[in-house]
């Protein structure tokens, strides 16, 4: 096997970049925030910021105003053709502001 076919064969699994952690918009505010990946040859890793919305803003309404920030696009790096993708959900009285980077 070429050592190029067995970097993308046994590729594994890492953090997206730092660089592509969006800065939360003015008003929120961010709790936590976590970092990891799954198992497995198609595993996804994820950074992840815990965010409050602004004061006085419903949770529901303010992940709503950060849903357009939501977008795939590719990670950047010539031999890992993964895309970087953004997505907002929300656990209870927090926005998770991920950003993942996929095998698939």
């Amino acid at each position: 096997m070429t050592p190029l076919a067995a970097l993308l064969a046994f590729h594994e699994a890492r953090l997206p970049p730092a660089r592509a952690v969006p800065e939360p918009p003015p008003g929120y505010t961010v709790l936590d925030t976590d970092e990891g990946c799954g198992n497995g040859h198609s595993a996804v890793c994820w950074r992840t910021l815990q965010l409050s919305g602004p004061p006085g803003v419903p949770t529901a309404e303010a992940a709503d105003r950060l849903r357009p920030r939501q977008r795939c696009e590719p990670n950047g790096y010539l031999l890992d053709r993964r895309d970087v993708c953004t997505e907002v959900s929300i656990e209870g009285s927090t926005i998770d502001y991920a950003v993942l980077l996929s095998n698939e």
